[in-house]
């Protein structure tokens, strides 16, 4: 590489730490507190204690049960209402507006998507699996988003990777998902450096960098164009139908109708059979 490849490099690195660091300490340290303040008021309501001090102890566990779900809401804001849809014939709409939106701006500003996306042949029939199969859908709209926001140059490959529950969050009153998806992107410079400069900022909310490779630029008619592998992650308040466990016990559940050249093959959560849209 040369040297301003290796600092575009060290740069992804960086905001894959930063990311990771930030996100997860914010969540640790809520609640932590939260769980630190619950313990004294149960230590308190054991020992000889006047009713202003169990009252303050008492209002300050709630206080930090409010800045915990402030916190969780900005690092992992909820999915939006018509990515909950339950029945067959509302989520195949949903895919469809996706997709069709997802092209329509990409053919518009000439930015090449692969010939196929995820979920275009259809969605599960298990209510369970296309609840999954719909937050995934979510986070494929919101990173394809992105990328088109900044002026990707070229998307050859996306695909849903995996799920699980966000350590910190393991056993919560609301527990977090963490959702996956592999990308295999061509950038020129500027363009990549945007999608990273936003990331690192926390945009879009809820979205971060997970790993990252940079290829050496090639020439491609006298435009620089850098190749890019990256797996991106968007954490979101987790649903008991998805069955997730946390990462550490599994590699995560992988998603029907995920399979492409990126990710390993899928693990399905239910009936292998799709509801055609």
């Amino acid at each position: 590489m040369t040297p301003s490849e290796n600092k575009l490099a060290g740069a992804a690195a960086l905001v894959v730490a930063i990311a990771g660091i930030s996100t997860w300490w914010f969540l640790g340290q809520a609640a932590a507190d939260q769980e630190a303040t619950t313990t004294a008021v149960k230590t308190l309501s054991t020992l000889p204690a006047s009713p202003q001090e169990v009252a303050s102890l008492e209002n300050a566990a709630k206080a930090q049960e409010t800045e915990l779900a402030q916190v969780v809401t900005l690092v992992a804001p909820p999915l939006k209402p018509e990515y909950l849809v339950n029945d067959a014939v509302s989520a195949a709409a949903r895919v469809r507006s996706d997709l069709v939106a997802v092209r329509t701006r990409a053919e518009s500003a000439k930015i090449a998507l692969p010939g196929s996306l995820p979920f275009e042949t259809g969605l599960d029939p298990d209510d369970a699996v296309r609840s999954l199969q719909l937050a995934h859908l979510a986070l494929l709209r919101t990173t394809l988003d992105s990328l088109l926001d900044v002026g990707v140059a070229k998307v050859n490959a996306v695909s849903p990777g995996r799920s699980w529950l966000a350590p910190v969050a393991t056993g919560s009153k609301n527990p977090l998902a963490a959702l996956s998806a592999e990308l295999d992107l061509e950038f020129e410079p500027e363009a990549l450096g945007s999608w990273l400069k936003a990331l690192a900022e926390g945009r879009p909310a809820g979205l971060t960098l997970r790993a990252v490779q940079i290829e050496p630029a090639k020439a491609v008619k006298e435009v620089q164009l850098r190749k890019v592998k990256a797996t991106v992650v968007l954490l979101t308040q987790a649903r008991p139908e998805w069955r997730l466990i946390p990462e550490a016990i599994t590699a995560g559940t992988m998603v029907p109708g995920a399979a492409s050249t990126i990710a390993p093959p899928a693990r399905g959560l239910g009936s292998s059979k799709r509801v055609g849209q």
